[in-house]
């Protein structure tokens, strides 16, 4: 899954969740009412200009129903025609974070917890049915999210003897804004770094954001790290067999061009370029193995 093209005038963009939880034994679903359309739905919305459809996903089910989500395993895409229009709609299972109380307003007027037999009665409309029935045959699993650096001075114009303090640039700075949001998505609790400088600034604005410490490890850094294929990648496969295990404990990683396939070897992810910025969301079983991967590419 990655980035789609919002300005094609014949489809509408969309994103939303199927929102779980436990309660007094039995599991509920997060679903709206609508009084435009007098149905009852799955929170979900249209993407803005330059947002990735995660961050909708996210955006919109708290704007409906004032429950924050983290993202869990995704549930594919749904379209159907609108107005002549395709609407295309991104599915991810959501997990509940906070919960407050929704005001009532003309886009929805109740917001309600359902068991899950009178929610496949209740909801109109038989996509939003079949992706219910879907995410309840969907294992919880656990998210590890790899991330190439932002955008750096190029080794030309660095004046520094120590390429490790190479900084990132003013696009780079962009780009690591851009992830803030990105990595809200998914919940992540967790920095781990490279130990070079244009890393550990990719994670820094979401760092000073959420308060979460950057975990700085040198062997992940280009000057440490590519030569010693070996090491990283039983670090990396060590990593996800702890994230695995722990599966409410979401870890993002950054590291660079050389060392990243090292990286994804050990993840047992296939080799690929990964452009500056981009950030692989892999979702892992109860083995640490890829369940399912995301591609995104933060929009600056």
């Amino acid at each position: 899954m990655g980035r789609r093209d919002e300005t094609l005038n014949d489809v509408v963009l969309a994103a939303g969740t199927v929102t779980l939880r436990e309660s007094d034994g039995h599991r509920e679903v997060l679903v709206v009412h609508r009084p435009k359309y007098g149905d009852w739905s799955l929170p979900k919305g249209k993407l803005n200009a330059r947002e990735l459809a995660p961050v909708a996903a996210v955006r919109e089910t708290l704007e409906e129903t004032g429950v924050r989500v983290r993202l869990g395993r995704p549930l594919g895409i749904r379209s159907y025609p609108v107005d002549k229009k395709t609407k295309i709609v991104d599915w991810w299972i959501g997990h509940p974070l906070t919960i407050s109380k929704h005001k009532p307003d003309g886009e929805v007027d109740q917001v309600e917890w359902i068991k899950i037999e009178e929610a496949l009665r209740r909801l109109n409309h038989e996509d939003e049915r079949a992706v219910l029935e879907q995410a309840l045959g969907v294992d919880g699993g656990s998210t590890m999210l790899i991330v190439r650096h932002a955008k750096a001075i190029t080794r030309k114009r660095y004046k520094g003897s120590d390429d490790s303090k190479r900084e990132i640039s003013r696009e780079g700075k962009r780009q690591a804004r851009a992830l803030i949001n990105l990595l809200s998505a998914y919940g992540v609790g967790y920095l781990i770094s490279s130990s070079s400088t244009r890393c550990v600034q990719t994670f820094l604005p979401f760092s000073k954001r959420e308060k979460i410490p950057i975990k700085t490890v040198d062997l992940l850094s280009e000057e440490k790290g590519k030569d010693r294929s070996q090491q990283v990648r039983g670090y990396l496969a060590k990593l996800k067999l702890r994230i695995a295990a722990r599966p409410d404990d979401v870890v993002a990683i950054c590291g660079h061009r050389p060392i990243l396939p090292d990286m994804l070897y050990a993840s047992n992810l296939a080799a690929r370029a990964l452009e500056v910025s981009e950030c692989l969301v892999v979702h892992l079983d109860s083995d640490g193995e890829p369940w399912a991967v995301e591609n995104h590419l933060p929009l600056t």
